[in-house]
């Protein structure tokens, strides 16, 4: 497992109050401090940390689970622990975009990533949930991520980023009049097949460079697992296995987590030679999940 050491020191002001804040990653270990020159209500500063560590989860794709939490030096771990979102609970194997960052740009990466959010809240809600969340099979896991494109892709393309293509039907439409078969192009839509398979031409490949060839017919398999999971389909062929749902559930989180980055960054060449660095790590030590045609 790769290890983080990080500190980043700076203040950021909300409705005339100054909030300062000290984050420090060391190894296994992840601290934050959040000062107000102000009183404010417990909420709001916990809210904070939440946002914290979403942050911090877009470079380690992974939670530090709460071991101690404090105000004014009075332990609220145990009642701050019981109102905790279910993917703060879950600390998993990390899967790093390692980035550096001064502190100016941690501030204004930090500050772009909350407006991102607010945007993309449900989607990024789902998101964690399901890469995150106890108990959750590989099936449905990797699922409840590939519903997640869908609605992220169709906003990315609203801002410009890519263009997803509509899909006609599969089966000719039979004119009632005179016998003949078309496809009408009217009936034509957007699916999450060409949802997913838009993301990834644009900014998969340094998550599948492995697979970037045979891109569409993994992305059939994915679809073909979710809809077993949603749909019910219990005799679903195409369907990917308990292993490879779970390799590519994490694929799909590192993908997602570095589309964010991208976007918040405005830089993406910093990323993409330790990303596919890490991915081939990844991928060596899990070769027999590679999909394969």
């Amino acid at each position: 497992m790769s290890l983080s050491f990080r500190k980043h020191k700076f203040t950021v002001k909300r409705n005339y109050i100054k909030y300062s804040f000290l984050v420090s990653v060391c190894g296994d270990e992840m601290r934050i401090e959040v000062e107000a020159n102000e009183l404010v209500e417990l909420e709001i500063l916990y809210s904070w940390v939440c946002q914290i560590r979403r942050f911090e989860y877009l470079f380690d794709g992974s939670f530090y689970i709460m071991c101690k939490c404090c105000l004014d030096e009075v332990d609220l771990t145990q009642i701050i622990g019981k109102s905790e979102n279910a993917y703060f609970q879950m600390e998993r194997g990390k899967h790093i975009i390692k980035l550096q960052f001064n502190d100016r740009d941690y501030k204004r990466h930090f500050v772009n990533w909350i407006k991102l959010e607010k945007n993309f809240h449900l989607i990024n809600q789902m998101l964690l949930y399901a890469s995150n969340t106890r108990g959750i099979t590989a099936d449905i896991r990797i699922a409840m991520l590939a519903e997640c494109y869908e609605p992220f892709a169709l906003e990315l393309e609203k801002r410009g980023y890519i263009t997803v293509q509509k899909v006609l039907p599969a089966k000719p439409i039979t004119c009632s009049k005179c016998g003949y078969q078309h496809l009408n192009k009217n009936r034509s839509r957007k699916t999450l097949g060409s949802c997913l398979e838009s993301v990834i031409r644009v900014y998969g490949k340094p998550v599948f460079s492995t697979e970037y060839r045979r891109k569409r017919s993994l992305v059939k398999h994915i679809v073909k697992t979710r809809n077993k999971i949603f749909h019910v389909k219990t005799n679903s062929k195409g369907a990917l296995g308990g292993g490879q749902s779970g390799f590519y559930a994490i694929k799909l989180d590192w993908m997602y987590r570095y589309i964010i980055l991208c976007l918040v960054t405005g830089n993406r060449q910093i990323m993409d030679y330790e990303l596919e660095k890490n991915v081939l790590a990844f991928e060596t030590t899990f070769p027999q999940l590679v999909y394969h045609i």
